[in-house]
């Protein structure tokens, strides 16, 4: 349960929400004290995000990574974990953010300057996180940059037919060619727009953005509270107590700010 392989408490933590059986509750913390027990100092991605240092470092793995605090505040009610996620996401703003809201990678967390890149996996674990503190905090921050990364680096890394996609995007691209890429990891074709690339990473994260951006719209709160979290359009069953209800969103957001939701049934 070292490093990345840590991750595997979402799932552990999943299977504890889902069923309430507090087996996978224990196993979870247990998974937890393995990792600070056998963890260096130099390693522990997650005892850093506490510090006001710059984490230079893979940037996946920090994105990662730094959805474990707020999972296991969900967990625990422990606001320790979630003010270690917070401060994590605040050295993002600080070193690395760039101006279409996701951090500048090249393959490790890099500058804000204006060739700077970022890795199309960054997009979509950044949105995948930011998931996580929307449903732990409920604060609109965290819908507003789901938004702000979808919208602009995600969409921009890939064709509006989704049938070829960059490896690394950035705000400033003027030329995508095989030859033309801003990052120095790997070769000159990063920045191209193709149907697959070398590792195959982004190739398969590109199909997460919009399932994550869909399944954020709508979420269940306390006593079968329905939230609308997020815009789009679609529709969801919903039941209260042993009744079913159907809404639907009509809009064509984010073209425009009109929305209609209607009671279907």
């Amino acid at each position: 349960m070292l490093g990345r392989d840590f991750c595997n408490l979402e799932k552990v933590a999943w299977l504890y929400q889902t069923t309430g059986d507090k087996y996978f509750y224990d196993k979870a913390m247990d998974m937890y004290d393995l990792y600070k027990k056998h963890t260096s100092v130099y390693d522990d991605v997650i005892g850093d995000f506490n510090s006001s240092n710059k984490q230079e470092m893979h940037a996946v793995t920090y994105h990662e990574m730094l959805k474990l605090p707020i999972i296991l505040y969900m967990l625990t009610g422990d606001k320790t974990h979630l003010n270690t996620a917070l401060n994590g996401f605040r050295k993002l703003d600080e070193f690395h953010m760039l101006p279409d809201g996701v951090a500048s990678s090249e393959e490790c967390l890099s500058e804000k300057g204006p060739l700077n890149t970022h890795e199309t996996c960054n997009v979509v674990d950044y949105m995948w996180t930011c998931t996580y503190m929307l449903k732990s905090t409920g604060e609109v921050e965290w819908a507003d940059r789901i938004e702000r990364a979808l919208f602009n680096a995600g969409l921009g890394s890939i064709t509006k037919t989704f049938d070829t996609h960059q490896y690394a995007s950035a705000p400033n691209q003027v030329v995508c060619t095989s030859h033309s890429s801003h990052v120095l990891a790997y070769d000159a074709s990063r920045m191209a727009y193709r149907q697959v690339h070398e590792p195959h990473c982004c190739t398969g994260n590109v199909n997460r953005m919009l399932p994550i951006y869909v399944g954020s719209q709508w979420l269940k709160g306390e006593d079968d509270r329905l939230i609308k979290a997020m815009y789009g359009p679609g529709r969801v069953t919903h039941n209260v107590g042993k009744k079913r209800v159907v809404l639907e969103e009509k809009s064509v957001y984010p073209y425009s700010d009109t929305i209609q939701i209607d009671v279907i049934q």
